[in-house]
């Protein structure tokens, strides 16, 4: 207890300066809190127990146990004061250590609550810091301020504490499994965040929680696929081991997540199409079994025939030529040559299908080479017959914005030739002309 007093004095000097010697401060309280008003800390339900708040935060945030002999020694220059502590506004429960929360609650929780104002960053870092060990003793309260500390995680600008909130989440969530789950996604959220150490911290984390069994992995698992192609080579590497011990479980847990990996990579707005080969070229790399090989080249060719985009056409054939393909899976894409008809016409699509046939073990017996001949012919003629439509299409396309636009042209060059056009006499005029002539001409009659 002696060490642990002394430890704190020499603290709240470094942040507060103010010293105290067995429980009487060097200077008068209410001086120690005029000051710290005045440097923007004091924030609601401290100033009546600045004493008491200081120590608190500062030995929580050291990872020290404060015995309640230094407590009541810290409150006590409050308590001279005459300005009584209020009471701390913490979740009532029945188990055990939940008056020790209550009581130690009031103060790193109002500094954090507060962080919004001009305080120093040390002291608010303590403070979130403190809240978060006080939320792995106590499950109401780690219930109750949960949003508070999301808060720091998707608000804060200090990349420092943003990634300090993700190593207390990571330990709320051994803590706390159930309470941290509905909040799971929002965790993945820090491996977008533009810090470097930020990501970095969040990956370790969740690469922990996730291999020890601690959080159930779910769609989200595709925010750490696109980490293999993260600019920072070290979140790259962190990445790749992740998912080598991943592969290494008998569940086939790669095999289980490609629907929500592709999902997540292939509309991710990060993710170019350079990364997303790389990335899923070293993900199917770990697909080996024949029967997930079939399964998966299925769901790709149904991928394929369900979007009408060009880039995610060619993203789910490049994938489809990664798998080591087998009979049955050639099978497979045979049978759904009829679905990916509209995609077939891609020169990059029929390519990569093509290199996906010619990946399957050559045929051994004559049935099994006639049927890899139908496919093949199959496939060709589906190329060649919607590449023609694709041309038609894109020339009649092309036709009719020809016709379109030939409309507005010859208007606009009949009105260049108008405007260029002297203007024409006036027809009044002309016949005024025709009979001045008539009468010169009967007078030069008359005079001959």
């Amino acid at each position: 207890e002696e060490a642990l007093q002394t430890k704190v004095r020499e603290d709240l000097e470094a942040q507060l300066g103010c010293v105290g010697g067995e429980g009487d401060p060097t200077r008068d309280p209410d001086e120690v809190v005029a000051t710290i008003a005045a440097t923007g800390i004091a924030t609601r339900g401290l100033v009546g127990a600045i004493g008491a708040v200081a120590v608190r935060v500062v030995a929580q945030a050291a990872g020290l146990i404060l015995p309640g002999a230094a407590a009541a020694s810290a409150a006590a220059p409050s308590a001279a004061a005459g300005s009584p502590p209020q009471a701390p506004r913490a979740p009532q429960s029945s188990s055990p250590g939940s008056a020790s929360v209550a009581s130690s609650a009031t103060a790193p929780v109002s500094v954090a609550g507060s962080a919004g104002r001009a305080m120093d960053p040390a002291v608010v870092r303590s403070a979130v810091a403190c809240t978060a060990r006080l939320m792995a003793i106590s499950a109401p309260f780690c219930e109750a301020h949960l949003p508070l500390l999301f808060s720091f995680l998707e608000r804060t600008r200090s990349a420092d504490l943003r990634a300090s909130v993700a190593v207390a989440l990571g330990d709320l969530s051994s803590r706390h499994p159930n309470l941290i789950e509905p909040w799971t996604d929002r965790i993945y959220r820090g491996l977008r965040d533009e810090d470097d150490a930020v990501r970095r911290t969040t990956l370790m984390v969740l690469t922990h929680l996730i291999l020890n069994d601690m959080v159930k992995v779910r769609g989200q698992i595709g925010e750490v696929a696109c980490c293999l192609e993260d600019p920072v080579p070290a979140i790259r590497d962190l990445a790749r081991t992740f998912f080598t011990e991943l592969a290494k479980r008998h569940s086939s847990p790669v095999y289980n997540l490609m629907p929500d990996i592709l999902s997540t990579v292939a509309t991710h707005p990060q993710v170019l199409p350079s990364s997303f080969r790389a990335i899923m070229r070293f993900l199917l790399a770990f697909i080996a079994k024949d029967k997930h090989v079939e399964a998966l080249t299925e769901k790709l060719a149904h991928r394929l025939a369900s979007t009408s985009d060009p880039a995610l056409w060619k993203g789910f054939a490049y994938c489809i030529a990664q798998l080591p393909h087998s009979a049955k899976s050639v099978a497979r894409i045979g049978e759904a040559i009829p679905a990916m008809q509209a995609s077939l016409g891609d020169a990059s699509v029929f390519k990569h299908i093509t290199a996906a046939i010619a990946k399957a073990p050559k045929p051994t017996t004559p049935e099994q080479r006639q049927r890899a001949e139908e496919i093949a012919a199959k496939l060709a003629k589906a190329h060649s017959e919607q590449a023609e439509a694709d041309g038609l299409a894109a020339g009649a396309a092309r036709t009719t914005a020809r016709r379109a636009a030939r409309p507005a042209k010859g208007a606009a060059l009949k009105d260049s030739t108008r405007a260029a056009r002297p203007p024409r006499p006036s027809r009044k005029r002309a016949v005024a002309d025709d009979e001045s002539d008539d009468e010169g001409a009967a007078s030069a009659q008359e005079s001959i």
